[in-house]
């Protein structure tokens, strides 16, 4: 389906947390907001779901939030070093078409 599609393309860090989260997720239609019963299967997917973990509910571990923080501040660098490439190729280019 498009959700996995969606998954799939997201890259390795959603990835990493599906399978941290045994593959397990929800989704939820924000253009029918008026379908109620999307809340009332969310809840029932928890209760499952904390049913399977002997009543346990989901805490993160401060490691794995650690590591996924700095995935993502390594990933902004990288963004921002591609951003500072790229206006740079710019200014090159118009200074070469002046």
């Amino acid at each position: 389906t498009s959700i996995e599609l969606h998954i799939e393309s997201e890259g390795q860090d959603l990835q990493w947390l599906l399978d941290k989260c045994g593959n397990r997720y929800h989704v939820l239609n924000n253009q029918n907001r008026s379908d109620n019963t999307q809340i009332k299967e969310l809840l029932e997917k928890i209760e499952e779901t904390v049913a399977q973990n002997n009543g346990c509910h989901f805490e993160i571990d401060r490691k794995i939030l650690w590591e996924m923080k700095e995935r993502r501040k390594a990933e902004e660098e990288r963004a921002e070093e591609r951003l500072k490439r790229m206006k740079k190729q710019r200014e090159n280019i118009r200074s070469q078409m002046s």
